[in-house]
């Protein structure tokens, strides 16, 4: 019996091919001569026969279609050219937010690397590949990149230091970016960060512009109504999408001649046509096929890709479909058309069903909802879509609709212009702060009151304080606070406060000098997603509790949890499960997963418990 052989599979295909391996069967012994007797009595040398690869077999200096991003190989049709120089453009104009989606595959990476490669001039990039999974971590990326002190867990402290490179970069004549590759796959807290970095700028231009690279779901994302102050920063966008028939043969022949094969293979028509047809232009695939390809061609030693051999890869690679025929397309298109018909009919009726419900609610007296019932605590209400998105924001500033009770219904922009220029920004701020301080109960008659004892004084003697947020309406009504909230109504009207109160429907009820009844189709263009919500402590909380923390503390928090269902026996102990309670807690309330008891979940326990009178969100 032989022994085991210790080949790899290359040597044991040439060993079998040659009739060279050991089967266990002598040979019959040849005859020889005595110098050869005494040769074959020395110990044989192994030889290790090395498996020619494709590249060597072509005369190829590299793998032509190697599936790693290579900014070398990056291949521009004329239309991918005027979509990079747009991009080149909106850079070198200062432009706010460059936006450049497509499919998975495409090619976006190796155009980002080879854009941050080639750019010239006076440029300073940041990559973000890997999503930040908040924002402290997307700014210590940042400031690492930069060479800047990034191991702070404080957000203003990292501001601070990007804030200070940002307009030292300034200073000296340099532009400072950030591209962000797979940007869909951010989290919303992230969203929030970059837009408010979006806001460092000059008198006279931004300090820093983003870059986004992303696919489809990019925009899907972008399109939901909390995201509108994003999309509308987006000076720039483009579609980066697959490629045709055409675009597809010369980008195989590109990348062929790249590696130095120019006429050392031979692809027919066919070949490029299934190519086509099986990757559907997509680049990663056409990698894919031709890589798998060559290397067939080398098993069958020729030099020839034919639409065979392309088929055969295709096999090999499973999952791929040929792209459908010319008679399939017009069937399908056929099919679609009908399809849009449908839709757009389902459409316009909601749109005229929308407007019809949009109407009557102004009839609805939604005065005593607040007068009567600013202490609530239950739950908010269900948070429902914007509507309509249609509302009227152009129209003559003059005073908004007057009820009964002597609270003003604001109908278009000029209603809203017209209430806030009668009065300074400090003025609205302190009606805004009364307010918020009766849904505390805490009733002043007049601002001047307020004025003389001083906002921060009556927040300590009511043992209250002020937590400051990024929040859009989905997370106030996570929160189930009133929150003071800034408008920012252009140059001529200026900037004023006002306390969000709640919302019926699509109309949200604000406190200012009066009571607003104000179409939140007109608030989210003007709202910067800035808020503060005043919170009582009412256990005298620490500012943050967390994994190995003991005590009367800990153990009251477990009391709480478990009163509402998610813990089951206080320990004393802030272990892991306490710990995942924790973030059962804030994942059921759509807070930021920590685990640690900071003081956003604090407030949001506080409201959540009936033991404590929290203020809650007007709303049904």
């Amino acid at each position: 019996m032989g022994q085991p052989h210790e080949l790899d599979s290359y040597q044991l295909l040439d060993a079998l091919s040659a009739g060279k391996l050991n089967t266990g069967v002598q040979d019959a012994p040849a005859e020889s001569n005595t110098e050869n007797d005494s040769l074959s009595a020395a110990p044989a040398t192994p030889r290790t026969r090395r498996r020619q690869t494709y590249p060597e077999y072509f005369g190829f200096t590299e793998k032509p279609f190697d599936l790693t991003p290579n900014p070398d190989y990056l291949y521009l049709p004329h239309r991918h050219k005027d979509m990079l120089a747009a991009l080149l453009m909106g850079l070198e104009e200062g432009k706010g937010f460059l936006k450049l989606t497509g499919e998975p595959g495409t090619g976006k990476t190796t155009l980002c690397k080879s854009f941050l490669k080639n750019l010239k001039g006076p440029y300073r990039f940041a990559c973000i590949h890997i999503p930040a999974e908040d924002g402290i971590e997307l700014l210590q990326s940042l400031n690492q990149q930069f060479s800047l002190p990034a191991d702070s867990t404080s957000k203003k402290e990292l501001v601070r230091e990007l804030s200070r490179f940002l307009l030292s970069e300034h200073k000296a004549g340099r532009r400072t970016a950030i591209l962000i590759d797979e940007a869909q796959n951010l989290p919303a807290a992230v969203w929030e960060e970059i837009r408010l970095l979006s806001n460092l700028e000059t008198e006279t231009e931004k300090l820093i512009q983003f870059i986004l690279l992303g696919q489809p779901a990019l925009d899907r994302f972008l399109s939901k109504a909390e995201w509108k102050s994003v999309r509308q920063r987006i000076a720039l966008q483009r579609v980066w999408t697959p490629f045709n028939r055409e675009e597809t043969r010369g980008y195989i022949r590109y990348r062929i001649q790249r590696a130095g094969g120019k006429g050392k293979v031979l692809i027919d028509d066919r070949a490029f046509d299934n190519v086509h047809r099986f990757s559907k232009g997509v680049p990663r695939m056409i990698n894919a096929l031709m890589d798998r390809a060559l290397t067939l061609a080398h098993n069958e030693r020729t030099k020839k890709i034919s639409g065979k051999i392309i088929r055969q890869a295709a096999d090999d690679l499973g999952g791929l479909d040929r792209e459908p025929s010319f008679l399939q397309t017009c069937v399908k298109a056929v099919l679609g058309l009908i399809l849009l018909a449908l839709v757009a009919g389902a459409g316009l009726f909601y749109a005229v069903r929308d407007q019809l419900d949009w109407r009557p609610a102004w009839g609805i007296d939604l005065d005593p909802v607040i007068q009567h019932n600013l202490m609530n605590p239950h739950p908010a209400g269900k948070l429902e879509s914007m509507q309509p998105s249609s509302a009227n924001l152009q129209a003559p500033v003059g005073p908004p609709l007057v009820t009964p009770s002597g609270a003003y219904r604001v109908v278009h922009a000029g209603h809203l212009h017209g209430y806030f220029s009668t009065m300074t920004g400090g003025e609205s701020e302190a009606y805004a702060q009364r307010w918020m301080l009766k849904t505390w109960g805490v009733t002043l008659e007049t601002i001047a009151e307020l004025k003389q004892a001083g906002w921060k004084n009556l927040q300590t003697q009511n043992g209250l304080q002020t937590l400051s947020l990024n929040a859009n309406l989905e997370r106030l009504t996570t929160l189930n606070y009133p929150a003071l909230i800034t408008l920012d109504l252009g140059e001529t009207t200026g900037r004023h406060r006002v306390t969000y109160l709640g919302r019926i429907g699509n109309i949200g009820l604000f406190g200012a000098k009066g009571l607003l009844q104000i179409p939140l189709a007109l608030i989210d263009p003007v709202w910067d997603r800035k808020v503060e919500i005043v919170w009582k402590n009412f256990e005298n909380l620490p500012e943050s509790l967390g994994r190995n923390d003991e005590g009367e503390t800990v153990l009251w928090l477990q009391a709480q949890l478990k009163t509402l269902g998610f813990f089951d026996k206080p320990d004393a102990q802030y272990g892991p499960l306490t710990e995942k309670a924790v973030e059962r807690f804030q994942q059921a309330h759509r807070l930021e997963v920590t685990g640690r008891l900071d003081r956003q979940t604090q407030a949001l326990l506080y409201s959540q418990l009936t033991t404590y009178r929290t203020p809650g969100l007007a709303g049904k």
